[in-house]
């Protein structure tokens, strides 16, 4: 069973404990997770339909944890996952802008500077799902509203080549070489339909 019950209690609670609940493994972290749900146990008791009956049938709770941010000052331990999902994901998004025949190229050092930007924008609370729309954000979205742009926006045929700057968060891309009309994409609607 799942129930977002204590949702803000165990935000609360991971806060204050970041280091035994991120950082720490084996026996600091055990001791962190029982003390999270000793503590949930007297919370859900509190609150409808969750009676002291009910909870004492419950042989276990498992918190789902909201991802902690990233910290680039030190190995983060779910650094390295979080960017590999989000390299799949740009990935992904470039296929779906390939179809509107606008090339794209990243290169690999971009594309980890991509990747550790959006994982540090994510919202911890939205889990992947944040990675996900600042993927789109980033990418789909900008290079779609410049492809339906009738002035000055990128044509069909286009090149283009991301950068991506680290200092200041910013991820962008360059025309490398410009393509035909727009115009000769027909229906513009089926186009808006890829990325909702």
């Amino acid at each position: 069973m799942t129930t977002n019950a204590c949702d803000k209690d165990i935000q609360v609670y991971a806060s204050n404990n970041k280091d035994e609940l991120y950082v720490k493994s084996g026996v600091e972290f055990s001791e962190a997770g029982e003390a999270l749900e000793h503590m949930l146990r007297g919370k859900l008791s509190r609150l409808y339909p969750f009676t002291d009956a009910f909870i004492g049938r419950v042989n276990h709770i498992v918190p789902f944890l909201h991802m902690a941010r990233a910290d680039t000052s030190v190995a983060h331990p779910l650094m390295g996952e979080l960017a590999t999902v989000a390299k799949i994901l740009i990935e992904k998004e470039q296929a779906k802008v390939d179809s509107l025949d606008v090339e794209q190229s990243i290169n690999i050092q971009t594309k980890d500077k991509m990747a550790k930007i959006i994982v540090q924008e994510a919202i911890p609370e939205a889990g992947v799902r944040s990675i996900e729309t600042q993927v789109k954000a980033k990418m789909s979205r900008k290079i779609l509203h410049s492809v339906l742009l009738k002035k000055g926006g990128i044509q069909k045929g286009s090149k283009v080549e991301y950068h991506a700057e680290e200092d200041d968060k910013t991820i962008d891309f360059r025309i490398k070489e410009s393509g035909s009309n727009i115009e000769e994409v027909e229906d513009k609607d089926d186009l808006t339909d890829l990325w909702g």
